[in-house]
């Protein structure tokens, strides 16, 4: 009897933690920039928000290509070069690129990060 309690007092819940712990993401804050030279355009993700400021010169917005948890793909951009432009989510950020913008699509993307 002894050895079942101890099991249901220290193994299971061990268990349980390391099983929420690989299905649950961490809320972590990620930035990171995407740059031709000194020319850089940043992306901003924290769980259901992300922004992009657009700090290049060469003359075109930027967005962001978003892939939230839930599988819609939606975008984030700025109006014009310079600009910023954030957004909030129903559903957390699975994956963000940064991307030039032309007013119309999105191009010269950056690779993907995983949120």
């Amino acid at each position: 009897m002894i050895r079942i309690k101890h099991l249901l007092t220290t193994a299971l819940p061990v268990a349980a933690a390391a099983v929420l712990m690989t299905t649950v993401p961490a809320s972590a804050s990620t930035s990171w920039s995407s740059c031709s030279g000194s020319l850089c355009d940043y992306g901003y993700v924290d769980g259901v928000y992300a922004s992009i400021k657009d700090y290049s010169n060469d003359g075109h917005g930027a967005g962001l290509s978003i892939r939230l948890r839930n599988g819609a793909a939606v975008r984030v951009v700025t109006r014009d070069d310079h600009g910023f432009a954030e957004n909030w989510f129903g559903s957390p950020v699975a994956q963000a690129r940064i991307c030039n913008w032309d007013g119309g699509d999105l191009y010269d993307c950056g690779g993907w990060r995983h949120f």
